[in-house]
């Protein structure tokens, strides 16, 4: 797919996307009617790191736009080079499928829709972590993994609200989820090897 036609589809997503509510940090969320979403992003950038946005689909069909840039913090050097962002979301009690992503500011197109279904089920009340995204700028790619226990210190140390709070570990597993120009890193291993 040439850079014009990738730019046009998320242009497309974009307008299209309702944006779910961020949740601020020192703001308890209405945990009542809806549920929230954890999903922090580690952006290996080797220069700078933007953030990451995310396109969900609900199963009533409403698209949602979870862009992950807020609260960010410098990975430790001994960890690689980058930023982590700790993003929460307030989203309606439904279930929800990825379909795709990007980086902010850059290039690299937009993901196509994943082979295997990325979903959860968010209830009333839940604050469900879904997964650290690590994304490698250099390699256009990204995969869920799971961070739980450094992740909830970052988050309950920003989001005083979350104290106390059981919050849901519904691990996403996925394989390595490319965007329209990137490379899995086994790719990038089987042309060294050459």
């Amino acid at each position: 797919m040439n850079k014009l036609a990738a730019f046009l589809i998320m242009l497309v997503i974009v307008l299209l996307a309702g944006c779910a509510t961020h949740v601020k940090s020192d703001v308890a969320p209405d945990l009542v009617e809806n549920g929230v979403v954890l999903l922090p992003v580690t952006d290996r950038a080797l220069f700078t790191a933007t953030g990451v946005r995310f396109f969900v689909v609900s199963s009533t069909g409403k698209s949602h736009l979870l862009t992950a840039n807020r609260l960010g913090s410098t990975i430790p050097k001994n960890d690689g080079m980058g930023t982590i962002y700790l993003s929460a979301f307030s989203l309606p009690a439904e279930e929800y499928e990825f379909v795709s992503w990007s980086f902010i500011q850059t290039q690299g197109g937009v993901a196509s829709k994943p082979e295997k279904k990325i979903s959860f089920k968010l209830n009333k009340g839940d604050v469900l972590y879904l997964g650290n995204f690590n994304a490698i700028r250099v390699l256009g790619s990204g995969q869920f993994r799971d961070n739980f226990d450094h992740d909830m210190r970052e988050y309950i140390a920003s989001y005083r609200w979350m104290e106390g709070l059981h919050v849901k570990r519904e691990q996403i597993k996925t394989a390595w989820w490319s965007l329209s120009s990137g490379y899995e890193p086994k790719v990038i291993e089987a042309m060294k090897s050459r």
